[in-house]
């Protein structure tokens, strides 16, 4: 629901999903797998290439006047290889 006085642009709902225990099936405290990115960029050469970080960046409103709200649902599949998986959300208003 658009709380403010004016109208919002676009309201954007950012979904990270990061497997966690990827390599020993169980990760503890500081152990997350963080990507350098380097991986990221040149992975996708090999046909092994897992990635092991998924992020969404779905639309749920345009043009939410004041006192406007919208409803929504969504829906990410992530892959068969994700032993479990941790889940960060943002939203963003523009």
């Amino acid at each position: 629901k658009n709380e403010g006085s004016y109208t919002i642009g676009k309201v954007e709902l950012e979904i990270k999903l990061v497997n966690r225990g990827h390599v020993s099936g169980n990760v503890k405290g500081g152990n997350f797998f963080k990507a350098s990115g380097f991986a990221d960029m040149f992975g996708n050469a090999s046909k092994d290439y897992q990635p092991q970080t998924l992020i969404e960046t779905p639309i749920l409103a345009e043009n939410l006047k004041p006192g406007e709200s919208r409803r929504f649902r969504v829906v990410f599949d992530y892959p068969p290889y994700f032993k479990g998986v941790t889940q960060f959300t943002r939203i963003f208003a523009h």
